[in-house]
């Protein structure tokens, strides 16, 4: 707790709660720890309008989020959209603002379009929208108090494109409940998948990579061919999901893909420790609650070695990481891994350890401290 009292804390996003997003995880996981720690906490955001309360967090959303926030100490926000909005209005409430993704770096949002050839046309629109967000952004955090990165290439994004000033940024690392990961229901029989089973969150998000983890597979199936890949989530649509399809059909590994389709939190903590590893395959991370989760759950990860990705795997000795897009790396690391029984327990290992400093019971208190300085 903040010195000797409670602080009434707001918390504010641009997306529904129901929205199954690191970010809500993110802001759920440290309401309901600090409102464990004796603060009072809100979280409010844009969706069907509803309250509830949780875990003693009041819950609120809106179809027009409020303008006006004045009845708290802290404001914290979670998007540079919102901090924009109230930026203005909050004359003396202290103002925290986290940033999750460099929303505003054309790099990031190109890496949606990866999949195809990118016209001159979308290039331009990418200019457009990363100089929006720029100077959104820009106007937003000049006007806040303290701004959390979740890694240290966020807070380089934040310098280089946002123009904050280093003093007022600080790095507090996305969080995990681990205590929530380490019980599970062995004898769920919902799925029964034969060979090595390969875990890929987030199929449908073009970011994620799906379309280079399929040209791996396909290499690795040459000399593995007992595996399964579980896209842990709906299959993607519109015309990359068309892409997806054809890619897949026209594969040697279409009867090794699995989609889960939406799934609950019990089933997702169930494949992540029937895994054999953890696959991000992500052109962007700004850090990764994926392989944290993975992490907890004693399993390996395979990434690019991408922004804060490179942060929250540790290269050799929690998982492997490879150039971004070299395809015939990421094949190799998955062979290594599927090959390699004592490997992947090693590396697991080594990542369920380094996850207890990931902690909400840890990472609220570094957010405890933020909303210190924020306020002196």
């Amino acid at each position: 707790m903040y010195g000797e009292f409670a602080l009434k804390i707001v918390q504010i996003h641009n997306r529904s709660l129901d929205r199954p997003t690191g970010v809500i995880t993110h802001i759920r996981n440290l309401a309901e720890t600090l409102a464990k720690r004796g603060h009072e906490v809100e979280v409010m955001s844009k969706g069907r309008p509803r309250s509830f309360v949780r875990n003693g967090v009041k819950y609120h959303q809106y179809s027009h989020m409020p303008l006006i926030l004045k009845d708290f100490d802290i404001v914290h926000a979670h998007d540079v959209r919102n901090a924009f909005v109230w930026a203005h209005n909050t004359d003396g409430v202290a103002k925290v603002v986290t940033n999750h993704t460099p929303l505003a770096s054309t790099e990031f949002l190109l890496s949606y379009h990866s999949w195809h050839n990118i016209s001159a046309v979308t290039r331009m629109k990418v200019q457009f929208q990363s100089r929006l967000f720029s100077m959104v952004g820009y106007y937003a955090l000049r006007r806040c108090n303290r701004v959390i990165a979740v890694s240290n290439y966020v807070k380089k994004q934040l310098e280089d494109i946002y123009k904050v000033p280093s003093y007022k940024i600080e790095i507090v690392y996305n969080g995990i409940n681990t205590d929530d990961f380490r019980e599970f229901d062995r004898g769920r029989k919902k799925w029964d998948f034969d060979g090595g089973l390969i875990l890929m969150l987030k199929p449908y998000d073009p970011r994620k990579g799906l379309h280079y983890l399929i040209r791996a597979l396909e290499t690795v199936k040459k000399n593995l061919p007992g595996f399964t890949l579980v896209a842990l989530g709906p299959r993607p649509t519109g015309n990359y999901g068309k892409y997806i399809s054809n890619l897949i059909n026209g594969s040697n590994i279409k009867n090794n893909v699995v989609f889960t389709g939406k799934l609950s939190f019990d089933d997702l903590k169930y494949l992540d420790h029937q895994s054999d590893m953890v696959v991000i395959p992500s052109l962007q991370e700004g850090f990764s609650i994926t392989a944290l989760e993975a992490a907890v759950c004693s399993k390996p990860v395979v990434g690019f070695n991408v922004g804060g990705l490179s942060e929250a795997v540790i290269d050799k000795t929690t998982g492997f990481l490879v150039p971004l897009g070299d395809v015939a790396s990421l094949a190799a690391a998955i062979e290594i891994l599927l090959e390699d029984e004592n490997l992947r327990c090693h590396l697991g290992a080594n990542g369920q350890k380094r996850a207890a400093y990931f902690d909400w019971k840890k990472i609220a208190i570094n957010v405890e401290k933020v909303y210190s300085n924020a306020l002196s």
